[in-house]
C-alpha cells in the first residue's frame, strides 16, 4: 500500500473516529440530560417522531450510493462534463424528493394521534415536532448531494470537521436553552436545524474541489438511468435497512406506549454508538474495492475483505464484551438504576447478533464496491420483512424484550449462514481460511478483556462516572496492550495464503441454468420450511379471504388488516355525526349478527321515545327469505328479543343510498361495501367504534362457524356496542338518556 494511500486512510478514519467520539461524548452526556428535563413521555415523543420521518430516508432511493460511485470514477477520469451532469441531475431529482416528503409531512401531521397513542396533553407539540422534523429532512435531500460529493472525492475529513461543528453548536445551545426553561419544540428547533448549517458548509467546501456548475442544460437523461441502474438494488437495502432497524419505535408506540420507547432506545442507543465507530472505518472499503474491481485487482479485493472484517472485529468485540459484562453499570450510570431492568434484558438479546453483523461490515462495503450487491439486497430486504413480522407479533406477548427478539432472531440467521459463504464464493476464498485469518487474532485478543472485566464485575458494581471510568481505563489497558503488539508485529494487517477454492471443471451454460434453477427451488422449499411454523394460524386464514374476494376488495381488506395488526385503528373509530334518520347494519348473511343488532337497537330506541330513526339490517352475500340461523335465534330468546320470525335481506345499491349511515361488523363486510359502492365511503362505519375496552376498532367476528357459544360470546360484545351507538343517537342528553344504558343493559343479559 502506497505511503500516500496509507496517509489518505489514517487522515479519513482517524477524523472519522474524532467526529464519532465527540458525537458520542456529546450524547452519553446530553442524553439522559435531555432526558430527565423533559421526561419519559416527551421523549419517548422524541425519539418516536425521528424513527418516523427517519422512513423519509427511504425517498434517497439509493440515489447517495451512485452519487459516490461515479463522483470517484469521473473524479478519476477528469472527465468534467460527466461529473456535472451527473450532479445536476442527483441535484434535480433530491429537490423532487424533497417537495414529495413536504407533502407528505403536512399530511402525516393532522394524522399523528390517529397513528400512535400520544398523550393528549402533548398532542399539539407531537404535531409541531413532526412538522418541523419533516421539513428539516426535505430540505437536507438536496444538500445531500454535496455530502456525497465528498465522499466520491475521499474528502471524509472535511464532512467529518462539519459534523463536529454541528455536534458542539447543538450541544451548547440545547444546554442553554434547557437551562433557561425550554421544552420539547426547542430543542427539537435546534436539532433540525444543525443538519441544514453542515449541509450549507458541505456544499461550500464540495464547491470550492469541483468544477461542478448548476445549469438546467446539465440535466441529462442517459445520467438518470446511470443512477437508477445502480441505486435500484441499493433502495432495496435502504428498505431493508429501515424494516431491521428503524421500525423497533414504531412498532412499540402502536402497541405499548410512547414511554416504552425510552427503554427500549436506552439500550438501542448504546449499540448504536458501537455500530457508529466501526461504521466509520468500514465506509472507506466502498471506494477502495471499487477502485480495485476497476482494475481488475482480485488480490487485493480478498485483503481488503479479511483485513477490513479482521479489523472491525479487534474493534467490536472489545466494546460488546464490555457492554455484556458491564452494562448494568453503563445504562444505571448513565440514565439512572430504574431504567436497568427493563433496558438490560433488551442489550442482551440485541448484543450478539449486532456483534455478528458489524464484525463483518467490511464484507457489505466489498459486495458495494464491486457492484454485487444484488443477491444481499434479497437476503437482507427478507430478513427485513420477517423482522417487522416476528416484531409485532412478539410484542404483544413479551414486551419491548419480544421486539428486540423480533430484531435478533432473523439477523443472527442473515449474519451466520449468509454473509460468511457468500464472500466467499463471490470472492473464491475457502471458508476455513477466512474465519481464520479475519476472526482468530481478535478473539485471541479478546481472551485476557474478558477475564478481567469479568472479576471487575464481581468485586466492584459501578454506579458513578468515576467508578465506571476507572473500570473502562483499566479494560482499555488489559486490551491496550494486546492491541499494540499484534499492531507492532504487523499482524493487524497482514493477509497470509489465501487458499483459493478449487476451481471447478467447466461445464455448459445450460447445464449451469439447470442447476441455478434447481437450487433456487430448493431454497425457497427451506425458506418456506423455516419459516412456516413462525406464521400464526390466523394469518393463513386471512390469505384464503383475500383469494377469495374480488381483487378491489382483497387489496382493501389487506390494507385494513395490516393496519390492524400494526394496531393503528383511527379510522376505525369514526363515529356517526349528527342528524341521523337511518341506520342500516350489515354483515355476510344476515343471519346472525346485524339482525341481533337490529333489534337490539330498535328496542333501546323505543324505550327512550325515539321513534323516527329507521332501522334496518342486510347481508353482502344474504339468501332472500333464509331464517336466521338457529343459534341466534337461541341467543336472541335468552335476550328476549325474538328472531324467530327473521328473514334475510341482500344489501341493494338503493340501501345503500338510502342510509344515512351503515355500520359494518368486520373488515372483510367493510372491504367488500367499499369496493362495490366507493360512493358510501364517508357514510360506513365499523359498529365496533362503539365497543368498549381493548374490542374498539376491532372485529365483532361472525360466529357462523362457532358453536352456541361462540354466539353468545359474540352477543355479549354486540351488546354494549349497540348501546352506545343508541346513546349517542339520542337527540337531547337527558338524565333518560344517561340511565339508558343501565335500562338496556340489564334487560339484555344472558340467562
Amino acid at each position: 500500500m502506497k505511503k500516500i494511500e496509507k496517509l489518505e486512510i489514517l487522515k479519513n478514519v482517524g477524523s472519522s473516529w474524532i467526529a464519532l467520539g465527540m458525537n458520542v461524548s456529546v450524547g452519553v452526556f446530553l442524553s439522559p440530560y435531555i432526558l430527565h428535563r423533559l421526561g419519559d413521555e416527551a421523549f419517548g415523543l422524541w425519539v418516536l417522531i425521528f424513527s418516523v420521518t427517519g422512513y423519509y430516508g427511504l425517498f434517497d432511493l439509493g440515489i447517495r450510493s451512485s452519487i459516490v460511485r461515479y463522483v470517484a470514477k469521473y473524479s478519476a477520469r477528469a472527465d468534467h462534463n460527466q461529473l456535472n451532469r451527473l450532479v445536476n441531475t442527483a441535484f434535480f431529482a433530491y429537490s423532487a424528493i424533497g417537495i414529495i416528503c413536504l407533502l407528505l409531512t403536512f399530511i402525516g401531521t393532522r394524522y399523528v394521534d390517529a397513528w400512535f397513542h400520544v398523550p393528549p396533553n402533548f398532542l399539539a407539540t407531537a404535531r409541531l415536532l413532526f412538522l418541523m422534523v419533516g421539513i428539516s429532512v426535505a430540505l437536507g435531500f438536496p444538500l445531500g448531494v454535496f455530502g456525497g460529493i465528498l465522499e466520491g472525492l475521499q474528502r471524509f475529513y472535511f464532512l467529518n470537521f462539519s459534523s463536529v461543528l454541528a455536534t458542539l453548536t447543538r450541544a451548547l445551545f440545547i444546554v442553554i436553552a434547557l437551562k433557561h426553561g425550554a421544552q420539547l419544540l426547542t430543542v427539537a428547533l435546534i436539532t433540525v436545524a444543525m443538519p441544514l448549517g453542515t449541509g450549507l458548509l458541505n456544499a461550500i467546501i464540495a464547491l470550492r474541489l469541483t468544477p461542478v456548475r448548476f445549469a438546467c442544460s446539465n440535466l441529462d437523461r442517459g445520467s438518470l438511468r446511470t443512477i437508477a441502474s445502480y441505486s435500484g438494488t441499493t433502495f432495496m437495502i435502504i428498505i431493508a435497512g429501515r424494516l431491521r432497524f428503524k421500525t423497533d419505535a414504531m412498532v412499540i408506540g402502536t402497541m405499548l406506549s410512547a414511554a416504552a420507547i425510552t427503554y427500549f432506545a436506552i439500550a438501542s442507543r448504546l449499540l448504536d454508538y458501537a455500530a457508529e465507530v466501526v461504521s466509520s472505518l468500514a465506509q472507506i472499503f466502498v471506494p477502495m474495492s471499487s477502485h480495485s474491481d476497476a482494475t481488475g485487482d482480485t488480490e487485493r479485493l480478498k485483503k481488503i475483505l479479511l483485513a477490513g472484517n479482521r479489523a472491525c472485529a479487534l474493534i467490536i468485540f472489545p466494546i460488546s464484551a464490555t457492554l455484556l459484562i458491564l452494562g448494568k453499570s453503563i445504562i444505571a450510570t448513565w440514565v439512572g438504576m430504574k431504567y436497568v431492568p427493563l433496558s438490560y434484558p433488551v442489550l442482551l438479546v440485541l448484543i450478539l447478533p449486532q456483534t455478528l453483523m458489524l464484525a463483518q461490515a467490511a464484507s457489505g462495503r466489498v459486495l458495494w464496491g464491486m457492484a454485487r450487491h444484488r443477491v444481499l439486497a434479497y437476503v437482507v430486504l427478507a430478513e427485513g420483512a420477517l423482522n417487522l413480522i416476528l416484531s409485532i407479533i412478539l410484542v404483544r406477548r413479551y414486551g419491548i424484550v419480544g421486539d428486540a427478539l423480533g430484531t435478533a432472531i432473523p439477523l443472527a440467521g442473515t449474519t451466520i449462514l449468509f454473509f460468511p459463504q457468500h464472500l466467499c464464493h463471490v470472492l473464491k476464498i475457502r471458508l476455513a481460511v477466512y474465519l481464520r485469518q479475519a476472526y482468530l487474532l481478535p478473539t485471541l485478543l479478546l481472551l485476557p478483556l474478558v477475564a478481567v472485566l469479568l472479576w471487575m464485575r464481581h468485586w466492584y458494581f459501578a454506579h458513578t462516572y468515576l467508578g465506571l471510568g476507572i473500570q473502562l481505563a483499566i479494560a482499555s489497558m488489559v486490551y491496550g496492550v494486546g492491541l499494540g503488539w499484534a499492531i507492532w508485529n504487523q499482524s493487524v494487517w497482514a493477509v497470509g495464503e489465501l487458499g483459493e477454492a478449487t476451481a471447478r471443471p467447466e461445464v455448459s451454460v445450460a447445464m449451469v441454468e439447470s442447476y441455478q434453477e434447481a437450487r433456487s427451488r430448493e431454497i425457497m422449499a427451506l425458506v418456506k420450511a423455516l419459516v412456516r411454523p413462525l406464521v400464526p394460524e390466523s394469518m393463513l386464514a386471512e390469505r384464503e379471504i383475500v383469494h377469495r374476494l374480488a381483487p378491489a376488495a382483497g387489496r382493501i381488506y389487506l390494507r385494513l388488516r395490516l393496519l390492524d395488526w400494526l394496531g393503528v385503528r383511527g379510522s376505525n373509530w369514526r363515529k356517526l355525526p349528527p342528524g341521523i334518520r337511518s341506520v342500516i347494519f350489515v354483515c355476510f348473511g344476515n343471519i346472525m349478527r346485524s339482525p341481533m343488532a337490529e333489534l337490539m337497537l330498535k328496542q333501546a330506541l323505543g324505550e327512550h321515545g325515539v321513534d323516527d330513526i329507521a332501522v334496518r339490517s342486510a347481508g353482502i352475500h344474504a339468501l332472500n327469505g333464509r331464517q336466521a340461523h338457529p343459534w341466534a335465534q337461541i341467543a336472541a330468546r335468552e335476550l328476549g328479543l325474538p328472531l324467530d320470525h327473521h328473514q334475510a335481506t341482500l344489501l341493494t345499491a338503493e340501501m345503500v343510498a338510502q342510509a344515512d349511515a351503515i355500520l359494518v361488523m368486520d373488515f372483510q363486510n367493510l372491504a367488500e361495501l367499499l369496493a362495490r359502492y366507493p360512493q358510501a365511503r364517508h357514510r360506513t362505519f365499523m359498529l365496533s367504534a362503539y365497543a368498549e375496552g381493548n374490542q374498539r376498532g376491532r372485529e365483532i367476528a361472525d360466529p357462523f362457524f362457532g358453536d352456541q357459544d361462540e354466539t353468545r360470546r359474540w352477543y355479549s360484545i354486540l351488546q354494549p356496542s349497540v348501546q352506545n351507538l343508541a346513546i349517542s343517537l339520542v337527540p337531547t342528553r337527558s338524565l333518560r338518556a344517561q340511565e339508558l344504558a343501565g335500562s338496556f343493559g340489564s334487560g339484555v343479559s344472558f340467562r
